[in-house]
């Protein structure tokens, strides 16, 4: 396997799976930028919306899609929007909410082996989100 430099710490990569890394360290997903990290928050929120209310509902709850649905202000987390397309907007500005589940941060990553960037489909600089 390959070896990585994260966040300042060396780490041996022990398996890949699209763009999922296990190492010595813990598991990442990587991204090629924050943008298409994002993306991806967002698509994960409207394909649950469209595809699983029940989880949807659940996770986003029912007051905020009350006051989305009337046209008020709500907040799910720390910013308020007034609609639900606002807050698909807003998921996509703050992908390491979505993404980091283990710490909340995004990592930047200037430093991987070309055979490594192969693999995983990314270019340098990228970023990563520590998942466990």
């Amino acid at each position: 396997m390959e070896n990585l430099i994260i966040n300042g710490t060396f780490a041996e990569v022990t398996d890949i799976q699209d763009n999922y890394i296990k190492t010595t360290e813990g598991e990442y997903v990587i991204f090629d930028d924050v943008e298409k990290a994002g993306e991806e928050a967002e698509n994960y929120w409207r394909d649950m919306a469209d595809n699983d209310q029940s989880e949807f509902l659940c996770m986003v709850g029912e007051k905020a899609l009350i006051e989305w649905g009337l046209g008020n202000s709500y907040a799910v987390g720390n910013i308020a929007v007034s609609s639900l397309n606002e807050w698909f907007e807003l998921t996509s500005e703050y992908p390491e909410e979505h993404h980091a589940s283990y710490d909340g941060e995004e990592i930047e990553i200037g430093n991987m082996n070309r055979n490594l960037q192969r693999e995983l489909g990314v270019s340098m600089p990228c970023v990563a989100y520590r998942i466990n």
